[in-house]
């Protein structure tokens, strides 16, 4: 194995160095995911407190690389999830769901 500096083997030199220049962009990145994962409970706790509506979000594809966006929103996790079930049922049925609101653009 090819010997480094002070006997600690050329790639782990390599490791650290790439470690140490990229650590810059990675510690925002992680810093930012534990913020989301802190700040997730408080949004949704105030969400359920305030009684602001949840939205429930349906996509159809009309073809290969078209997908209308419907949309919808209830108060409640409850209302929100019969909601979901209720438009997952009629696009099984009809191919669309006529409860939420249907896209404004053309297609």
């Amino acid at each position: 194995m090819t010997e480094g500096v002070q006997g600690i083997p050329f790639v782990e030199l390599i490791a650290a160095a790439a470690v140490l220049l990229l650590s810059p962009f990675f510690i925002p990145y992680i810093l930012s995911w534990l913020a989301a994962l802190l700040i997730t409970p408080l949004a949704l706790l105030m969400r359920v407190v305030e009684r602001r509506p949840w939205p429930v979000v349906a996509y159809v594809s009309k073809w290969a690389d078209f997908r209308q966006e419907y949309r919808g929103f209830v108060v409640g996790s409850r209302e929100a999830d019969a909601l979901a079930a209720r438009v997952r049922d009629e696009i099984k049925a009809e191919a669309k769901p006529t409860s939420l609101i249907a896209p404004t653009h053309p297609g």
